[in-house]
Order: structure tokens, then sequence, then C-alpha cells
């Protein structure tokens, strides 16, 4: 007899694994083991996968939100330069007037390359929008209430001379002085 088949003989009698039955089962451990690797690597890599969507669906949606933002953002910037040329030209009616000119806007559907001929051109179409003058615009922000502008007398007068002398320095000694005597004249 043989080596292989005395072995086989054997490991039969004794019950004990042959030689080539060890090594066959420890190839088919090997074989096991590196199967359920493979179906762990597997599994990770279909939960990265799944990952990398979820993140690329989340950069999707920064990007549009961000153009959003963008689009917001110089939105307020027009709309804040045009009050301020509003503002400056006399505008007595700031909303109606920022409403006309970004009517105008849409209408012409592009930006915009000069603000100031916009204002301009409002200004020319409807005055009754606009005051006079810049000064008077300036001159009724800050001037005497019409209760105080009623008063008559010394105590007038004197409330006219310090409202006007709060306006121009801006001082607030001198707004707080304007403010006491108003309050001492009411009735």
């Amino acid at each position: 007899m043989s080596q292989n088949e005395q072995e086989l003989t054997e490991g039969t009698i004794t019950g004990q694994p042959t030689k080539q039955e060890s090594e066959s089962d420890s190839s088919e451990s090997e074989h096991m083991v590196r199967v359920s690797e493979a179906i762990k690597y597997r599994r990770r890599a279909q939960t990265a996968e799944q990952k990398l969507e979820q993140l690329q669906q989340q950069l999707h949606e920064n990007e549009e939100k961000q153009k959003e933002m963008q689009l917001r953002f110089e939105e307020a910037a027009l709309e804040n330069e045009l009050i301020q040329q509003l503002v400056h030209s006399g505008a007595m009616d700031i909303e109606a007037s920022l409403l006309l000119i970004k009517q105008k806007i849409k209408g012409s559907s592009g930006k915009p390359k000069e603000l100031r001929s916009l204002v301009d051109n409002l200004r020319q179409e409807k005055p009754y929008l606009f005051s006079h003058g810049q000064d008077s615009v300036v001159s009724t922000l800050a001037g005497p209430t019409a209760g105080a502008k009623g008063q008559v007398g010394g105590r007038g007068n004197r409330l006219l001379r310090l409202a006007q002398q709060a306006q121009r320095s801006g001082s607030r000694k001198d707004i707080q002085e304007y403010l006491r005597v108003r309050r001492s004249i009411r009735v």
C-alpha cells in the first residue's frame, strides 16, 4: 500500500481527518473567510456609495440655495442703491417710485447700467412723486411739529429758533433744549 492509502485507512478507522482532508478543510475555511470578508466589503462599498449619493444631493441643494441667496443679495443691493438715488433726488413717495423703477427694470429684461438715469426719467414722467428741490425735503424732516408751529407769541418764536438751532448743529444739548421747551408749551 502506498502511504496515501495507508493514511486514508488509518484516518477512517481512527476518525481523525487525514492530511488531504485537513488541507481541503483549511482551503475551504480560507475560502469561506474570503467570501464573508467580500460580503462585508461589498456592504461597506454600498453604504459608501449611498453616502456619496446623499452628499452629492446635498451639494446640489446647497449650490441651488447659494444661487438663490446670491440673487436675493443682488436684488437687495440694487434696491438699496435705488432708494439712495431716490432719496437724493427728493422723492416724496419712495415706495411708489421704487415699484415703478423696478417695473421698468423688469420690462427691459436686464440689469440697469445707470440707476441715476432711471430716476431722472421717472422724475420727468411723474413729477408729482418728487419734491421741487432737495432743500425742501431736508427742511421738512426736522422742523417743529404742527402744534408747535401754531403757537403765537414769544414762546413760539423761541421754539422755532431752538428747532432751527438743533437742526443746524445736530448737538444733543440743542435737541434736548428744544424738546424741553416744546413740552413746556403744551397746553
